[in-house]
This record gives C-alpha cells, sequence and structure tokens, in this order.
C-alpha cells in the first residue's frame, strides 16, 4: 500500500519473538507499555487464529511510531509490533503442519505466517 509518490507508505511487520524491530521502532519504555497494556500486536493475530476467530490485522498497527529525533517522526512508516510470546506461534504452526523438518517446510511456515496476517 503506497502513499503519494513522493511519499510512500512503509508497515514495519515484527514477526521476530526477540522484538528487537519493535524495541527500535518504539523504544523499549514504550514498547513494554504498549504491549502489557493489552494493545493489540502480533501475537493476537495468530491467537485468534488458532482459535477461530477473525482479527483484523489493522487493528495492531502503530501510526507513525518511530522517532527521528526528538519531538520527529518519520512519515508514512507503520508498525506492526511483535510480543516474546511469538515463540510458541512456530511451535503451534509446526505441530498444525506435523513438521518443519527441512528448508522448504520452514519456509512454508513463515509464508503461513504471513498469510494469516494478510487475511482482513
Amino acid at each position: 500500500m503506497l502513499g503519494s509518490d513522493e511519499h510512500p507508505k512503509v508497515l514495519l511487520i515484527d514477526l521476530d519473538p526477540q522484538s528487537n524491530l519493535s524495541y527500535l521502532a518504539l523504544g523499549v519504555e514504550k514498547y513494554v507499555r504498549h504491549v502489557y497494556t493489552k494493545k493489540a500486536h502480533t501475537k493476537n493475530i495468530f491467537d485468534d487464529y488458532f482459535d477461530g476467530k477473525q482479527f483484523h490485522t489493522r487493528d495492531a498497527i502503530i501510526k507513525q511510531p518511530i522517532t527521528a529525533s526528538p519531538g520527529q517522526v518519520w512519515i508514512n512508516v507503520d508498525l506492526l509490533p511483535s510480543h516474546h510470546e511469538l515463540v510458541l506461534v512456530d511451535m503451534m504452526l509446526a505441530r498444525e503442519k506435523k513438521s518443519a523438518s527441512t528448508h522448504q517446510k520452514e519456509t512454508e511456515l513463515e509464508l503461513d505466517k504471513m498469510a494469516i496476517i494478510k487475511k482482513p
């Protein structure tokens, strides 16, 4: 999804349980405040998927979270933040797919994650 040619829109999707991209984009304090005050993040998308519920990915996107310098943010850069419990998602997907014993199967699991996030 793009804005004008001059200002393309960028969505950063953090699927890493270590949440490094989320920490970098938000700062540790803001990230911890966001995740532990029951606000939406990538783990909610997968939780709802495994529970057979629909989750609107847009609800988890944080608009313009990245500080370029004090008092300024990057324009048109949004974030879908991670959660440390995403490590469990890999295990749940692997169980659902029986095994991820080859590189091809590992890649399929990663593609499955992206497909779940992209669902309306």
